[in-house]
């Protein structure tokens, strides 16, 4: 299957090295916030991600002192007539991730403020890594807006409910402490050391096989739109379970593990 070439982009940077995508938000005049074109710039680099056998991990970050500000309000404010659920409802969301169903991880490395959409940007990432700067908040109420990119349905899941209702009613930050306290983010480190911890992380998913964690990653996200009973009879019939049991990938792992080797994993065909 021939694979996509790189998108070219303008509103983010993109760095490739050692099976990691590293992505950066560059609209740093705007604090990072996204408009519709950059949230379609970064569909079609998810897109590109998700479908490069070589690519194993991504790592999501800001340019600047901002991680992502959300909605850009002064390109709306000249576009008044644009439907906003256009951008959070299509098939891929705001920043190109809130609504995707990647199949592969993406790390969120906080190193701002992550407002609105930039705090629903974090959300929709498997592993949050923050820098001691950052500041998470969902102020769309303060604007006349809600926080419809997956904010009102992830956060609520992820933490306690009266908590969440109390971030959503009252629009109000919170530091990486609190943050980490409720278990919306995994880590909190030095700004120095924040790229460093994620691709520490990242290096060490990539050590894994890649159909494990694709496969794992689809158990996981299927459990959090069914049951436990349904999601335990279901994995069995993922594609992606099937193609693990039955790939390269688990045969070189046993066998690696019983000839004390590093295995040579294969790019994933899931």
């Amino acid at each position: 299957k021939a694979v996509m070439t790189q998108p070219a982009t303008e509103f983010c940077e993109l760095v490739v090295r050692e099976r990691i995508l590293y992505v950066s938000l560059n609209r740093t005049k705007q604090m990072n916030a996204l408009h519709p074109e950059a949230s379609s710039e970064l569909h079609r680099v998810w897109t590109w991600y998700d479908t490069n056998p070589e690519l194993f991990c991504a790592i999501l970050t800001g340019k600047g002192r901002a991680f992502c500000a959300g909605f850009d309000l002064s390109w709306y404010n000249k576009n008044p007539n644009y439907n906003l659920t256009a951008t959070t409802g299509n098939s891929f969301g705001f920043g190109g991730l809130t609504s995707a169903t990647l199949k592969k991880p993406v790390i969120a490395a906080v190193n701002g403020i992550a407002y609105g959409g930039g705090f629903e940007l974090a959300l929709a990432c498997d592993l949050v890594i923050s820098s001691s700067l950052a500041s998470f908040a969902l102020p769309e109420p303060a604007v006349g807006l809600a926080a419809l990119g997956g904010g009102l349905i992830r956060l609520p899941r992820m933490t306690h409910h009266k908590w969440a209702m109390q971030m959503i009613l009252t629009g109000e930050p919170i530091n990486p402490t609190t943050a980490l306290n409720y278990g919306v983010i995994n880590e909190i480190v030095l700004p120095e050391d924040l790229m460093t911890r994620a691709t520490e992380l990242a290096l060490r998913i990539c050590r894994n096989s890649p159909d494990a964690i694709i496969a794992s990653k689809k158990v996981v996200n299927l459990t959090m739109d069914t049951g436990f009973s349904d999601s335990l009879v279901k994995q069995t019939n993922l594609h992606e379970v099937e193609g693990l049991i039955a790939g390269q990938n688990r045969k070189e792992g046993i066998k690696a593990f019983n000839e004390k080797r590093k295995p040579n994993w294969i790019p994933s065909k899931l």
